[in-house]
């Protein structure tokens, strides 16, 4: 299943909106607009970027790109640091791995020359992101681990521990993801921060479920879905009632399975996160298959498999973007290189040429002086 294999949790940036904390779009234009100076516009700018970064990563990138180039001009650092944040988490969402890596590292470096500990926490962390996006989890914890060296507050870190606990996940270490999902989820709990928390609760119940402690992750499931509004966290409320489909299919329950899944779908579709819509519709055509309704049954394989065509041409399309992004800039890259030998060598001739028209000047004022004297 893959639904669970590209998601982790975003750790705030300093000076810009806590990601999980909701705040209404219009608000933040109008707080745009009323700005005071440009340094808080960018500030907002970014804010709303955030809140389009799982439902609308195209608009997202757009208004850190906006707060990117207003902190530019500006001479705005922490602003700046904060936009790149964005616009490498946008990358990623869109498929473009390396090119967010390149753009998270140019970040890192500004937050390191800034010696910013804020900065440089999340720095830290939206690079473990990246490597956790690419299935190199023992790379992302290095990073998120990092990150907590430079901030010990409780939500910053209730967040880190989440995102380790994600890592080990993806390792398959459920015991070591389990103990950091706890951790995040009570420091969740205790400042009362509670969507964070029901996301942290369907890590937990994925977890208890492939520990085959099927209540447990019951639980979980349940509080993740009670503390998560669907419209403001349309991609993890179908996240948890798809696993709970699961959790019934794995008791034998199809017709509440069939009723799970379906509530997925149709949020998932809602929000068109195909990747997970992909597994919806697998799960339903099995479901249906159990049922004894094979035209349904058929019907969704069908979907599935269009879907999957389609998302593996998207995917062929990416890869083939990202490898002639990395030939363009590799060009570039000897481009560079090759100007500079040929401005090292043209200076190297140009110092040659002055220091051998000061040697024949010298060598002529020491013979004319030779001259005098021998007249003289």
């Amino acid at each position: 299943m893959l639904l669970l294999a590209s998601v982790f949790f975003v750790v705030a940036q300093p000076g810009i909106l806590h990601a999980w904390q909701e705040q209404p779009p219009d608000s933040v234009r109008l707080a745009i607009i009323k700005a005071p100076n440009d340094s808080i516009k960018v500030q907002f700018l970014n804010k709303l970027g955030v809140l389009y970064w799982y439902d609308f990563p195209d608009s997202a990138l757009v208004y850190h790109r906006q707060a990117q180039e207003l902190s530019e001009r500006i001479s705005y650092p922490v602003g700046l640091v904060n936009a790149l944040h964005g616009i490498g988490f946008c990358m990623q969402l869109l498929g473009r791995p390396s090119e967010s890596l390149r753009i998270l590292l140019q970040a890192l470096t500004i937050a390191e020359t800034l010696r910013d500990s804020a900065c440089l926490a999340s720095s830290y962390n939206m690079v473990g992101n990246n490597y956790s996006g690419q299935q190199k989890h023992q790379e992302a914890i290095r990073y998120y681990q990092r990150s907590l060296d430079y901030n010990r507050n409780n939500r910053f870190v209730a967040q880190g521990l989440g995102n380790i606990g994600i890592a080990f996940h993806g390792l398959h270490h459920t015991d070591s993801a389990l103990v950091y999902l706890r951790n995040s989820s009570r420091l969740y709990q205790e400042a009362n921060t509670m969507r964070p928390f029901g996301i942290m609760q369907l890590f937990l119940g994925k977890v208890y479920q492939e520990m085959g402690r099927a209540d447990s992750a019951l639980q979980c499931f349940n509080a993740a879905l009670r503390t998560m509004d669907i419209n403001t966290n349309r991609k993890f409320v179908g996240m948890a009632y798809y696993h709970l489909s699961l959790l019934q299919i794995s008791s034998g329950e199809y017709i509440n399975a069939r009723e799970y899944a379906q509530k997925a779908r149709a949020v998932l579709e809602r929000g068109k996160f195909r990747v997970q819509i992909l597994d919806c519709y697998k799960t339903l055509s099995d479901i249906y298959a159990k049922l004894g309704d094979h035209k349904r049954s058929l019907g969704y394989y069908k979907l599935y498999d269009a879907l999957g065509d389609s998302l593996a041409s998207v995917e062929s399309s990416l890869q083939i973007a990202e490898i002639q992004g990395k030939y363009e800039t590799a060009t570039k890259d000897r481009e560079i290189a090759t100007l500079r030998a040929e401005e090292s060598l043209q200076t190297y001739w140009r110092n040659a040429a002055i220091l051998g028209a000061l040697f024949a000047i010298m060598l002529a004022l020491l013979v004319w002086n030779r001259y005098r004297i021998k007249k003289g």
